[in-house]
């Protein structure tokens, strides 16, 4: 829906599919520790698309320690 610019539609979507994702995190193998950055990256796209500025900086301040936790945990 983000693609298709349904950004209303989009957001209470992606938000609990990070969501989702962030607290099963210690369950997440290894390798697919990287789709938790992509989920929360897709966050930035979506308020960058929306103007949504105190939004986008909270998901940018969010960004590089998903980044980080994601490298880190085993």
């Amino acid at each position: 829906m983000l693609g298709q610019k349904k950004f209303a539609d989009a957001e209470p979507l992606i938000l609990a599919g990070y969501e989702g994702m962030k607290a099963r995190e210690a369950k997440i193998p290894a390798p697919r520790k990287p789709r938790l950055t992509e989920a929360a990256e897709r966050i930035v796209r979506l308020y960058e698309a929306l103007g949504q500025t105190d939004k986008l900086a909270e998901w940018r301040a969010k960004l590089p320690k998903a980044s980080a936790e994601a490298e880190h945990k085993p």
